[in-house]
């Protein structure tokens, strides 16, 4: 009799135990989930731009981040960026067009002379006087990139390892690792040097041997871009490689683990395995929400120099037409060299901008949440 007492005792307590359990994961899993929340609000809300910040108050609420990505927002970062007092970007363009017309005005009177070639290295230290600024505000941009990098990527680490993610967040800190390798090397060892003397080259076409200067010229930054092409290119696939094989193996633990929980403990390893599974996704949502901040900051970053390298070329492309149209082939040469400058700042910025762009798409795109 007495043991038939402590049997029921025990199968007693077996069944009250599931309920106090689950009551207890269900009370410490929002609490969790919302540390890290406010902790993934807090850190990007530190790295957003100003300019992003007036269109994102709250990068973790996906309502948010989807209507700050809307053509409205997306319009009024345009604007800003065609607006931007600091690069007194209309004044440019009007001297450069002005000084245009001017020195394309003076070749009709001074072709075959000495007062030429003194016209055309004034055009050429103008035009140099007007463009060189750029370059600072392309490095800028660099520079303020490899910084967003740099603080985006251990949030994202964090929320990879949090859901379980193990391997990927490994393979994410090492992919951003390379990315800040490549763009490091790109901005602060080839680029300036590169710019510098495709400017010195713009320069000496002023005093004639444009074939030679032209040829230089063309090589020199189709190599460039060539080559940091390919570079890209092959530090993706490794990416999209290793984040693969990383996403598979952390995949393949969470259901193992899911289903151990499952049919080893029953009540108790449905109720684990179910919470389980609501914040990881929640964690996929999060991640999701960050990728759409990582573009946000990036439009607001990329959009000045951008659209100041292009207007600033288009304007040159009328001013090469203008020198056509008024015969002055030295003075159109001159002009060729620095929309070529301009044409290597832009791919320069267009290939930058799209390996961050995929580099966070490998890393958001790819769940480890199984």
């Amino acid at each position: 009799m007495k043991r038939v007492v402590l049997v029921l005792l025990l199968l007693a307590s077996l069944l009250f135990l599931p309920f106090t359990v689950s009551a207890a994961e269900t009370d410490a899993s929002p609490t969790a989930l919302e540390k890290i929340t406010e902790e993934t609000r807090d850190g990007l809300l530190s790295l957003l731009p100003d300019v992003a910040k007036q269109h994102l108050s709250d990068p973790t609420d996906g309502t948010a981040v989807k209507d700050a990505l809307g053509f409205r927002s997306l319009f009024s970062l345009l604007a800003n960026a065609i607006t931007n007092g600091e690069t007194k970007l209309g004044g440019r363009m009007s001297a450069l067009f002005a000084l245009s017309v001017l020195f394309g005005a003076v070749s009709l009177f001074v072709k075959g002379s000495t007062a030429a070639v003194f016209m055309q290295s004034a055009a050429a230290l103008s035009f140099f006087s007007l463009l060189f600024e750029t370059t600072s505000h392309i490095l800028g941009f660099f520079s303020d990139l490899a910084s967003f990098a740099t603080g985006i990527s251990p949030i994202l680490v964090t929320l990879l390892a949090a859901g379980g993610g193990t391997a990927t967040a490994a393979a994410a800190n090492g992919g951003f690792a390379a990315f800040l390798s490549v763009l490091t090397l790109f901005s602060t060892t080839v680029l300036p040097p590169l710019l510098r003397l495709l400017f010195a080259l713009a320069l000496l076409s002023a005093l004639g041997n444009h074939t030679l200067i032209r040829e230089l010229s063309g090589r020199i930054s189709g190599i460039a871009v060539l080559l940091f092409s390919v570079l890209s290119m092959l530090l993706l696939a490794s990416l999209a490689f290793q984040s693969a094989l990383a996403s598979s193996a952390d995949s393949v633990a969470l259901r193992t683990v899911k289903y151990t929980a499952s049919s080893a403990i029953p009540l108790v390893g449905g109720t684990l395995s179910g919470a389980l599974g609501a914040l990881t996704a929640s964690l996929s949502l999060l991640k999701n929400t960050l990728g759409g901040t990582a573009v946000i900051v990036l439009l607001s970053l990329l959009l000045p120099p951008l659209v100041e390298v292009f207007l600033l070329r288009l304007t040159l492309s009328f001013s090469e037409s203008l020198a056509t149209f008024t015969e002055a082939s030295s003075l159109r040469e001159v002009i060729a060299r620095f929309r070529g400058i301009l044409d290597l700042a832009l791919a320069a910025l267009v290939i930058v901008s799209l390996l961050f762009l995929l580099t966070i798409g490998v890393f958001v795109g790819i769940s480890p949440f199984g």
